[in-house]
């Protein structure tokens, strides 16, 4: 779908990649702006409020699958990669990987994060996050992986190394960023965003072990 759309030269493809919900400092801005402006002069923006409660219910749902999969998430260890709302940027504001986290924060879980760039920033925005300096430190030993931001750099991860070192065996790609094929050829279990060929629920939280202790978007802005 993503392909036809981006076909046409007035959209194209550079701001519309896979998420499970879109960020930073412009679009939801934007939307409540409008939506603000229209009950002022008392015309219903039925569309911009549409688009602002679909964006939250797509985030809450991504969480929810995430938890259905390790039966609740309390005393569980995740390991996020990305925090920024959108690769090649340090910007976390409205980031729905931060939010993501978050949700998983309150619900009891354990969240140890790599970012290339905006580890420093998601620390101050949401100080019970455990921030990590190396993407390793943040999969092995952990529950779940989850891929909440598309930087390029997690497609070259030593995915296939790892499968016998120690990182979990369910991964759930928000981004549609890693090779699914070769990652379950590798032995995991993955569930990525929009792909029909998703491992089947019950098979989910086979093999996903206990908690382990913590170790030592459409995008909207340009």
């Amino acid at each position: 779908m993503l392909d036809g759309i981006g076909a046409d030269p007035r959209i194209g493809r550079t701001y519309m990649q896979p998420s499970y919900g879109f960020g930073g400092s412009c679009l939801p801005k934007e939307l409540t702006t409008l939506a603000v402006a229209g009950r002022t002069l008392g015309l219903p923006m039925h569309v911009t409020a549409a688009a602002s409660a679909a964006n939250h219910a797509a985030q809450e749902r991504f969480a929810e699958r995430i938890a259905s999969a390790l039966g609740g998430v309390a005393g569980r260890t995740v390991g996020l990669l990305g925090l920024a709302f959108k690769a090649g940027t340090d910007d976390t504001r409205d980031s729905p990987a931060l939010r993501l986290a978050e949700w998983l924060l309150e619900r009891g879980a354990t969240v140890r994060a790599y970012d290339p760039a905006a580890g420093r920033q998601a620390s101050s925005r949401l100080p019970g996050l455990d921030v990590v300096d190396d993407p390793a430190r943040a999969v092995l030993g952990a529950d779940v992986v989850v891929i909440a931001t598309e930087w390029p750099e997690f497609r070259d991860l030593p995915w296939a190394e790892w499968a016998d070192g120690g990182a979990p065996r369910l991964v759930f790609d928000g981004r549609r960023l890693l090779d699914a094929s070769a990652l379950r050829a590798a032995g995991y279990r993955v569930v990525a965003l929009g792909d029909g060929r998703g491992d089947p629920p019950e098979t989910l939280t086979a093999g996903v072990t206990a908690a382990a202790a913590p170790a030592v978007d459409a995008r909207s802005d340009p």
